[in-house]
């Protein structure tokens, strides 16, 4: 019988050690108990059997203060370093749509201007020929009589016939107006000094 009680007795001893190094196991893959773990495994080494076990595991390395200082200094920085890049990218996605923004209006005025410019070359095109053309029916006016010049403007509007007017030389221009009937004549001489 009292091999059987010295016998459960071992295997509870045996058992309580194997629990006790389970949880110190954990306790030291958990980092939760450095300073006490180093002073138990310390004593540990010098029991035969446990000591072996202790050695299986890495030995925690002990951190000085200027150590852990430097380590929280860096973290804070890691940490404001992620907050400036995040700022930095809003800023860069903020300046992005106003560049996309800039660049419509800027592709928008381009349409515009190319529209004004195209219509103010056409406008300029149209009255160089229009003005061109003014001459050429002078040149044919100023051979004819005033008489004959006045039937052929009647047929034309009174911008027209201020066109040519303005075209010919004075003489002829005074020689034609003449002709026309005298309200005609003073209507053509207002919208010429306009």
């Amino acid at each position: 019988m009292k091999e059987k009680e010295s016998g459960s007795i071992m295997l509870w001893i045996a058992f309580v050690c194997v629990s006790l190094l389970l949880i110190l196991s954990l306790l030291h893959i958990s980092g939760l108990i450095s300073e006490l773990e180093l002073s138990i495994i310390n004593k540990a080494k010098n029991v035969p059997v446990i000591g072996v076990i202790f050695n299986l595991f890495p030995q925690p390395q002990e951190l000085s203060k200027i150590q852990i200082i430097n380590a929280k200094d860096l973290h804070r920085k890691l940490i404001k370093s992620e907050n400036d890049i995040r700022e930095l990218k809003n800023n860069i996605s903020k300046l992005t749509a106003e560049i996309r923004k800039k660049n419509s209006q800027i592709n928008l005025l381009k349409h515009q201007l190319g529209i004004t410019a195209s219509e103010s070359i056409q406008e300029a095109t149209t009255k160089t020929t229009t003005t061109a053309n003014y001459r050429e029916i002078a040149k044919i006016i100023q051979n004819v009589s005033a008489d004959a010049a006045v039937d052929i403007m009647m047929n034309l509007d009174d911008n027209e016939i201020i066109n040519i007017l303005s075209s010919l030389n004075e003489k002829k221009a005074a020689e034609i107006i003449s002709a026309f009937e005298p309200t005609k004549a003073a209507k053509l001489m207002r919208m010429m000094t306009k």
